[in-house]
């Protein structure tokens, strides 16, 4: 049982991390490379993730348990559909790019890949709560299985720049998706029959005792954003100022989501010793920053990726030590899109209004290290949420004297 889940959510990862790519690519052809086409379909793409997110919260709390598979089936039918006979083509009117690209950036994916993706979006968390009533032994505990989602999308992350932009054409690379997309469709057929078969298990499955609370669901919005902000933040940097190589943005990115692969293996103690690691690498990175050409670039690039690791593993740790019994999963992956959007939109659209250098990036950074290093275990009846700002202080007054260091003592590179 553990097995079809599992694979089920893999390949639905896989297929939803590809079609990103896939998709950027095919426009090119009319719109090039500007930074815009890429932001326009970023924002897209985390739009309808948010909204898979919202509709499979809304179906697994108004829909009865036995109907929801076969519900998503029939949305999964539908797109199917989409993915085998819509292609995308040039504008009927070329005066729609040059006047409004990123409207026909928008209306043209939303036509193609708009419900697919959806579909994919609204997989992994619902996936995850029907396998909760399932009569397997983890079934009280399927965030497990997030791990493979995450190796899936790690294996789409990896796979596309490296073997399949270089051997296959956008054509083929279509027809290999839109394959891809049958064979889940399959499996999650599979997954609805086999809970029709339990019935009786199926329907006993109780709801959680009391929903959330609104600090508890701030809380999982908030260690979501930070990651968020801090991988587009070292992509940005790492990118524009230190190393401006090609896809170097898959690294930071892979990084990001190894940490929420391995962070339901995080132990309390750990936590500890990750926020303390996070301060000593940003005060290291405090000097790189100050004079880059003074160290080699691979350990300059080395510490921010480290910084990252260490900082998205101690949020994303965090969140799952605060994971929430399976009456709320599908709110507690809603709240982790809304997040990750959050972040999106903090370091693309309000940062470079409000700020004139890249500030955003050491704020997250100075927030992570804010993060008490005491977590309070699940099922904690009060669980605490009070950010240490005096730890944070204290490294951002220690990151201004080594600036001041830099500068002034003999010696020193400057």
């Amino acid at each position: 049982m553990a097995v079809l889940y599992s694979a089920t959510l893999f390949v639905s990862a896989f297929l939803l991390f590809a079609i990103q790519p896939m998709a950027g690519k095919a426009l090119l052809p009319w719109l090039g490379g500007a930074p815009d086409v890429w932001n326009a379909c970023m924002f897209f793409f985390q739009g309808v993730l948010l909204l898979g997110y919202l509709y499979a919260h809304a179906l697994s709390r108004f829909a009865s348990r036995r109907a929801q598979p076969f519900l998503h089936l029939a949305v999964l039918a539908t797109a199917t559909t989409v993915v085998l006979l819509v292609r995308p083509h040039a504008p009927d009117d070329a005066a729609q790019i040059s006047t409004r690209p990123v409207f026909w950036i928008l209306k043209s994916l939303a036509a193609w890949v708009g419900i697919p993706y959806f579909t994919l979006a609204a997989t992994s968390p619902l996936l995850q709560k029907w396998f909760s009533s399932s009569r397997h032994r983890r079934a009280a505990d399927p965030y497990f299985l997030y791990s493979a989602s995450n190796w899936g999308s790690l294996a789409a992350l990896l796979s596309y720049p490296l073997a399949v932009e270089p051997w296959l054409g956008l054509s083929s690379q279509r027809n290999v998706w839109a394959a891809g997309y049958v064979v889940l469709a399959f499996l999650l057929a599979a997954i609805a029959v086999s809970l029709a078969r339990s019935r009786e298990r199926f329907e006993a499955r109780p709801r959680a005792a009391r929903p959330a609370r609104p600090a508890r669901i701030a809380a999982w919005i908030g260690l979501a954003f930070l990651p968020s902000s801090l991988l587009l933040g070292a992509t940005t940097y790492l990118s524009t100022d230190i190393a401006p190589i090609p896809l170097l943005w898959v690294v930071p990115l892979a990084i990001y989501l190894l940490t929420f692969i391995y962070a339901i293996e995080v132990s309390p103690r750990l936590l500890g010793k990750l926020r303390h690691a996070c301060a000593l690498l940003a005060l290291m990175i405090v000097l790189t920053i100050l004079k880059p050409s003074a160290y080699p670039v691979w350990l300059v690039v080395a510490l921010h990726l480290a910084l990252l690791g260490t900082a998205a593993l101690l949020c994303h740790a965090t969140l799952m030590r605060r994971r929430p019994h399976v009456g709320d999963l599908t709110l507690f992956y809603l709240c982790i899109s809304i997040g990750g959007v959050l972040g999106g939109l903090f370091n693309s659209v309000l940062a470079p209004r409000l700020f004139t250098s890249l500030a955003e990036y050491p704020i997250a950074i100075l927030l992570v290290c804010a993060m008490r290093s005491a977590v309070p275990e699940r099922g904690e009846k009060k669980p605490r949420w009070k950010p240490d700002l005096g730890f944070a202080a204290l490294v951002g007054a220690l990151g201004v004297g080594l600036g001041y260091a830099t500068a002034l003592v003999p010696g020193l590179p400057t």
